[in-house]
């Protein structure tokens, strides 16, 4: 489980899993972009839906601006989409799951330097700890909050 300022922390221009120095910065969101790159590629079409997330930026922030729908294959390999809710954009999400450590990396398609992480065990819960890596040294935690699927009416 990958909670971002709790078990891993920044300090110092070092990262912490817990007591552990796992990188630099620099390191770390070379991991995490590295991580994003690797589902690139991928053979298999059976996509299983992760969920339909709202991305919050602020503790106290009340609705949402964007929204992320993601799905995972049996490769690792993650597709999605990102909708602006302001101007109704939307551009699609790639990345992948590291499977040694469960790190999940995703970026905007088309844009090499911001990356979106988390862990894939985050993914199964309601609420998501993330950070957006913009670069080596600027980041933002967040938090994916997931959409209840609306019950579909049937007659």
């Amino acid at each position: 489980y990958y909670d971002y300022g709790e078990n891993v922390t920044y300090n110092n221009g070092d990262v912490y899993y817990g007591d552990e120095v796992v990188g630099t910065a620099e390191e770390y969101y070379d991991e995490a972009a590295t991580i994003a790159d690797s589902g690139q590629e991928t053979t298999d079409e059976d996509w299983m839906p992760l969920g339909v997330f709202s991305l919050i930026t602020e503790a106290d922030q009340t609705d949402t601006k964007k929204v992320i729908q993601l799905a995972l294959n049996r490769d690792g390999a993650i597709r999605g989409n990102l909708q602006d809710l302001l101007t109704d954009d939307v551009k699609p999400l790639v990345g992948a799951v590291d499977k040694e450590n469960q790190r999940v990396g995703i970026k905007i398609e088309g844009n090499n330097s911001v990356v979106l992480e988390t862990g894939l065990y985050n993914l199964t819960n309601d609420e998501v700890p993330a950070i957006i890596h913009a670069n080596a040294n600027d980041r933002q935690d967040v938090t994916l909050v997931r959409l209840d699927n609306p019950e579909v009416d049937q007659k």
